[in-house]
């Protein structure tokens, strides 16, 4: 361990200690701890020039607290949606999804239902941790696109039986905007759906677009991971927050040319295009990971409203939230996503 990696780690050790400190007492949060607060962001900002990802795992080696990168006001709203039902928030959990997404869908069709349990599902790697691998287990159907041609053998293996069976096919395809609609054309036999769920880490808002334009599908749930670096706006007609990456057909996250935290698009940027064609935000995973949109015909007053256009919904990136696979394991013993 180098003298400048002890001393970045004593300063963490000593940040986390402050952060419990106000965190133990958020309902009496005044302004020295938000004085504090905002020191601690500026510590944590000056203590490395490394690259990110390796100033997250510095972090989360260091500390068991909990340091966000969203800021204490995040908490705060996370708190009192956790209070009110109709909020998702406080039904996720993780089987075999990324983070809690698996308990936010199951929520989600709990007030809605199901029609005929079909799902497409574009970035899955090799299928043992993504939004679909559950349902698939609970008796849904569907396709799995993924452009990663090395896990094919792994995920007909790992899933053999649903193969054997008809419930899941698999097409190798590295996704650009102008490729999806034919490749979803050749390989459905029917535009309704329960649930579509993208995440390519790069092209995701023009590929959403280039789908919905086309309407190849028609889903009834929609999810989308969306980059968290920049919190939304609380004006629904304010479209300042609506980060979009430039986009570039032959896009791999992540990317040298790049900051790690370049990909994708604001939650705010999807929330005005699912606008567009009537899909209603209506909850994102804790983790800061996953938006969720429901058919604004179906939401009704199931879910809130948008009084504050996304930002009803934010969730920053929470780096060190930690979720361990419930249940029976999956191909691998154990998911971690931080």
């Amino acid at each position: 361990m180098t003298k400048k990696f002890e001393k970045n780690n004593e300063l963490l050790i000593t940040i986390s200690q402050q952060l419990q400190d106000i965190e133990t007492n958020l309902n009496k949060i005044n302004e020295d701890d938000l004085f504090t607060l905002q020191k601690i962001h500026r510590e944590i900002c000056n203590i490395s020039r490394t690259p990110k990802g390796n100033f997250f795992k510095l972090l989360y080696n260091s500390t068991s607290s909990k340091i966000y990168t969203g800021g204490q006001r995040f908490e705060l709203e996370l708190q009192e949606r956790f209070k009110n039902k109709l909020f998702l928030d406080g039904f996720g959990y993780k089987v075999y999804s990324q983070n809690d997404e698996d308990g936010i869908i199951n929520e989600i069709f709990n007030r809605i239902g199901t029609t005929n349990k079909k799902f497409i599902e574009i970035g899955i790697e090799n299928g043992s941790e993504c939004n679909s691998h559950l349902l698939l287990d609970t008796g849904w159907s569907g396709l799995w696109i993924e452009g990663n041609s090395e896990q094919r053998n792994l995920t007909e293996d790992t899933f053999k039986k649903y193969f054997q069976s008809n419930k899941i096919s698999l097409v190798n395809a590295f996704i650009t905007k102008d490729n999806i609609n034919n490749i979803l054309e050749e390989n459905t036999d029917t535009p309704d759906l329960d649930l579509f769920s993208l995440d390519i880490d790069g092209n995701d808002w023009y590929v959403m677009k280039s789908i919905l334009e086309a309407k190849k599908i028609n889903p009834r749930v929609i999810i989308l991971e969306y980059n968290p670096l920049i919190p939304p706006s609380v004006n629904q007609d304010d479209f300042s927050t609506d980060f979009i990456m430039e986009y570039d057909e032959n896009w791999h996250w992540p990317n040298s040319e790049h900051p790690i935290d370049y990909y994708g698009a604001s939650l705010s940027a999807f929330y005005h295009l699912l606008k567009e064609y009537d899909y209603q935000l209506v909850g994102t995973c804790t983790m800061g990971v996953n938006a969720f949109f429901v058919k604004k015909e179906l939401a009704e007053d199931k879910f809130p409203t948008d009084t504050k256009a996304a930002a009803t919904f934010y969730n920053p990136y929470r780096l060190l939230t930690r979720y361990i696979t419930a249940g029976h394991l999956s191909y691998q013993n154990m998911h971690f996503a931080y």
